[in-house]
């Protein structure tokens, strides 16, 4: 994983970039090379736990254990957690119910263009918040 290659510099421009104010999240946690021995968990602001530990959660015990024990992890570094893939209202629950801080999936709403996620999401804001919308490119 190049993140803890200093040779190549990639951890020095993450360390840059989140000096910034950007947050870097560490995506499909807990699968593959995504764990916390490739970075410094003090230098990420989210672990995104993978699809694969959140599916059928409510009738896995072991995804339920595995999602919990994660979350405990993060709440005990001081990292937010966002679960995948949560496509039940089953599996929301179950989520909500272990503590995730942010749950992502069909069961919240399927993906949609742009004036549409604008209405979905002003539709669902408290009356007194503000939806400040930015617009721009990275490049």
């Amino acid at each position: 994983v190049i993140l803890d290659d200093e040779k190549t510099g990639i951890a020095a421009k993450l360390r840059h970039i989140r000096a910034a104010g950007v947050h870097l999240e560490l995506d499909d946690f807990g699968t593959g090379y995504a764990s916390l021995s490739h970075v410094n968990p003090n230098e990420i602001d989210r672990l995104k736990i993978d699809r694969r530990f959140v599916q059928n959660i409510h009738e896995n015990g072991d995804n339920s254990k595995i999602v919990r024990a994660i979350t405990e992890l993060a709440r005990g570094l001081g990292i937010s957690i966002v679960a995948e893939g949560a496509e039940t209202e089953a599996e929301l629950n179950s989520l909500m119910a272990i503590g995730c801080d942010q749950v992502q999936g069909y069961s919240i709403a399927f993906p949609m263009p742009h004036d549409k996620a604008l209405e979905w999401l002003t539709a669902r804001m408290p009356k007194k918040a503000k939806l400040t919308v930015l617009q721009g490119s990275l490049a």
